[in-house]
């Protein structure tokens, strides 16, 4: 996605919702919810 935005001239992006499907994420600290909002 950094890269396409980057190409296109896209000055940000909006992630909104939940992407964690079935079942969620139990705490704050869990690897899913780095990789999904913080580090992307």
């Amino acid at each position: 996605m950094g890269m396409a935005a980057a190409a296109l001239r896209i000055p940000f992006v909006l992630s909104l919702g939940e992407n964690f499907y079935d079942y969620g994420i139990s705490y704050m600290d869990e690897p899913q919810w780095k990789e999904s909002f913080e580090d992307v």
